[in-house]
């Protein structure tokens, strides 16, 4: 017998087991400031192999969105080193993954004001 099948055995079904495996990565991938999913990818191939496609396709939308999180963030911290020094006297943002010092992204999101319709 091997792991899976002893595990599948100790949640009690398939279901169940893919179930807790579900919110285990999604744990594990925000618990994850790197972004590093390699060995995610490489253990949800591998159940993908024994589970099929289907049961485990919102596993893989988890992981894109990491990937696409990266490439986000990448793309904002490339747009905050090259904006103009004198438009703004913030501080430079914290290494890390697109996060300043208290846990919010380094630059201004007012343009989700515009436009806005104003209350008498």
């Amino acid at each position: 017998q091997d792991i899976v099948s002893m595990l599948v055995g100790i949640y009690g079904s398939k279901h169940m087991f893919i179930k807790e495996y579900k919110e285990m990565l999604a744990d594990r991938l925000l618990a994850t400031p790197s972004y590093g999913t390699d060995r995610e990818i490489q253990n949800l191939e591998l159940l993908k192999t024994r589970f099929g496609e289907t049961a485990l396709s919102q596993c893989e939308v988890m992981l894109q969105d990491v990937k696409d999180s990266k490439r986000i963030n990448a793309n904002v911290q490339e747009q905050w080193k090259r904006r103009p020094a004198a438009s703004t006297s913030r501080a430079e943002p914290e290494a890390g993954p697109g996060f300043g010092a208290r846990g919010m992204m380094p630059f201004s999101l007012s343009f989700f004001n515009m436009n806005r319709p104003t209350t008498p």
